[in-house]
């Protein structure tokens, strides 16, 4: 009943939302889509987002694996005072107060519904992050342009997936994107207030999913060189310096007191603190693993080869099909198109930044990749240069006219349908389903969840997967 309410008022809110959009936000609109055409087809194209993620959102996918159990422990620990919101979460991936959205769903919703609740806060924050992409592509594209890239962003199966699954990745990109926002209206305004902005998301970043904090660094390299230093420049970094570090005060605070605990996951993904063979690989042979990290990251993010998809660990049978490319076929050539074009001209250097130190800093130091839920913060780096490749096909309509829109509008509609059967067949094979492992059927969650709350109440901490699946043997 809540879910439909909410759908039955999408076209209200959707249209309000997209001429806010345009209004605060001061995006053009002068191309062959007039301004009310615009709004109609962003709010269908977030429209159709959304119920793509929301259709059968509490059945499938039919288990609950680890991350999604963590996603209703944490904001149980919470709301029962048994943990303190800036301990660092059990996954190691951050601070347990980055759970506090799901805790209010929770709380909406009711613990009855708890899997759909928590996994509907991952499908508002996915769309939140199309929304983002779009006022960022909106500024430098048409709005034809800008539609159909978010569109096969909304599509991929690799977004899609990471989107109706509950956990913090997603919810990282939403405030490593609207960092990204907020910093740039910051410089380009002068206004105070979009610096503190940008400081509170700065500091939310540092307690979020590590894979984000990437975006950190790309905006100091390539804002810091633009500032022109005066009082006013002086003021707004102030400004932002000092929200970051009120925000992320418990960050500091940990690193500083537990940094082996702060640490951890870090080391333990790191390619430096391999203690068994990595491959065929012994730990000491670091020549032969860094040529390995290199051919495989290449072949990964450079040239899509879905043979190494699934390689290493489960944790990529988890995330993208068995030997299935990151992209569908006509993102792979929009991409290399934009992507090549901004590389020899440097264009968009925040976008490129962000692809190649996500694969310098985070793929290739780190173990069995090409990892997919590390690098989620390329994935809007990705659809903004397949953007730029529409944008150079389009060109070519003063020569061949409107058949060249007509033409590419077709073939992008009929991949980003072709990725949504891609993932609804994988997120139903046996394969996916086995490499969820440890994991719950949804018949199970009710009296698991019944017991690691008594547990809780009884001042325990939770107990694991593992530990249900041995007592109930």
């Amino acid at each position: 009943m809540i879910l439909s309410s909410v759908i039955s008022k999408l076209p209200k809110y959707g249209t309000i939302f997209a001429m806010a959009i345009q209004k605060k936000l001061e995006i053009p609109v002068h191309d062959f889509f007039g301004m009310k055409k615009e709004y109609l087809l962003l709010i269908a194209v977030l429209c159709f987002a959304f119920l793509i993620r929301v259709y059968s959102l509490g059945s499938f996918p039919q288990v609950v694996n680890g991350d999604e159990t963590i996603s209703i422990l944490h904001p149980f620990q919470m709301m029962k005072h048994t943990v303190s919101i800036f301990d660092r979460s059990s996954d190691g991936h951050g601070l347990i107060i980055i759970y506090a959205p799901k805790l209010l769903m929770l709380l909406l919703f009711g613990f009855e519904h708890s899997l759909l609740a928590v996994r509907l806060v991952t499908v508002l924050f996915s769309v939140g992050v199309l929304v983002i992409f779009y006022i960022q592509v909106r500024r430098y594209f048409t709005s034809s342009v800008s539609l159909l890239a978010t569109f096969l962003f909304a599509t991929s199966y690799w977004f899609l997936n990471f989107s109706r699954i509950s956990w913090i990745n997603v919810d990282g990109l939403f405030f490593g994107l609207f960092f990204y926002f907020s910093l740039e209206k910051a410089v380009k305004t002068q206004k105070i207030i979009w610096a503190v902005v940008a400081g509170i998301m700065a500091g939310i970043v540092l307690m979020h999913y590590m894979g984000i904090r990437i975006y950190l660094l790309t905006a100091g390299v390539v804002f810091l060189p633009q500032l022109r230093w005066s009082r006013q420049t002086v003021c707004l970094v102030l400004a932002g310096f000092i929200s970051t570090l009120i925000v992320s005060l418990p960050v500091i605070n940990q690193m500083l007191n537990e940094g082996d605990a702060y640490t951890s996951r870090a080391r333990v993904v790191s390619i430096f603190h391999q203690k068994e063979n990595y491959y065929d690989y012994a730990p000491n042979d670091f020549r032969g693993i860094l040529m390995h990290q290199v051919e495989y990251v290449s072949r990964g993010f450079l040239l899509f080869d879905g043979k190494v998809s699934s390689e290493g660990a489960v944790e990529n049978k988890r995330y993208m099909p068995f030997e299935t490319p990151a992209v569908n076929r006509v993102v792979h050539l929009l991409f290399s198109i934009g992507f090549m074009a901004g590389l020899v001209k440097w264009k968009h250097p925040f976008f490129l930044l962000t692809y190649l130190l996500s694969i310098v800093l985070l793929q290739i130091p780190t173990v069995y990749v090409p990892n997919w839920s590390r690098a989620i913060g390329i994935l809007p780096a990705i659809y903004f240069f397949t953007a730029y490749g529409i944008d150079l096909l389009l060109k070519l309509q003063k020569r061949y006219g409107k058949a060249v829109i007509v033409t590419i509008s077709t073939v992008i509609i009929i991949a980003g349908i072709n990725d949504i059967k891609i993932y609804w067949k994988f997120i139903t094979s046996s394969s996916f389903l086995e490499a969820q492992g440890p994991a719950l059927s949804i018949a199970e969650l009710p009296a698991w969840q019944k017991a690691e709350f008594k547990w809780i109440e009884n001042k325990h901490g939770p107990f694991s997967i593992y530990d249900w699946e041995n007592q109930n043997r």
